[in-house]
């Protein structure tokens, strides 16, 4: 395995809303490297974790990170589509905050042999920086 890092973004904001709630389970549906789960577990004593990763690097990078929480940290290697099932199969009828910070995983797209697009990623790259911007026509300008 790759050294799994991610720097988790809005981070404050998240544990302000952690802070008002109080939350005895929480739920981490992307949970990649574990930042905003290890920083709600640092603030929240009484806290349980469920964390959701499809990418079994990513559950092992979360796992090695959360090894200090012991049994509050419950991890899947599941999609968050299956948030439902996996929550019932482990006897829980909901959580107090379910997390998933959606977006882009660039360890994902840092590695062409895990799917990460390099070439591609690098082509578009470059029409992007060689895109020079024109002006259009704009039809009925004059009623502007």
């Amino acid at each position: 395995m790759t050294n799994f890092s991610h720097t988790p973004v809005l981070l404050n904001e998240i544990l302000a809303l952690v802070e008002d709630v109080d939350p005895k389970l929480v739920v981490d549906c992307t949970l990649g490297g574990a930042g905003h789960s290890r920083a709600i577990l640092e603030r929240c004593p009484e806290t349980q974790l469920l964390g959701l990763d499809r990418d079994p690097d990513a559950c092992d990078a979360a796992a090695k990170n959360l090894e200090s929480y012991g049994e509050r940290v419950k991890i899947e290697q599941a999609r968050f589509s299956a948030l439902k099932d996996v929550l019932q199969g482990l006897g829980h009828d909901g959580a107090d905050i379910i997390l998933a910070d959606l977006g882009v995983s660039s360890y994902q797209l840092d590695q062409a042999e895990r799917g990460g697009p390099a070439e591609g990623i690098a082509a578009a790259l470059a029409a992007v920086r060689a895109w020079r911007p024109v002006e259009l026509p704009v039809k009925g300008a004059d009623a502007l």
